[in-house]
């Protein structure tokens, strides 16, 4: 039997949270490790650099947005392409 992703008590039900979310925890697929997050650091970092800009905090909302968007899908695309290298097509 698996465990619920995420439990919800009692309390919760008469409260404005959603009730009773769950989900399954499965083997992951992948798992992103420290190259995929410095891939992704590295990239978002010369976005950093092309703003001129050091402090997260004086990010706009829209280049806060694409920095996150930098950092996750560029950490997602490398551990995938990883992934995609140690299998071989058939033949």
């Amino acid at each position: 039997m698996t465990e619920p992703l995420i439990r919800t008590s009692p309390e919760n039900r008469d409260s404005t949270e959603p009730e009773f979310i769950t989900g399954i925890i499965a083997d992951p697929v992948f798992e992103l490790g420290a190259p995929d997050i410095r891939a992704a650091g590295a990239r978002a970092g010369r976005y950093l650099d092309v703003l001129g800009k050091t402090d997260l905090a004086t990010l706009t909302a829209e280049e806060w947005d694409h920095f996150c968007t930098l950092m996750v899908m560029t950490a997602f695309d490398h551990a995938v392409d990883r992934l995609r290298s140690r299998f071989k097509p058939p033949l």
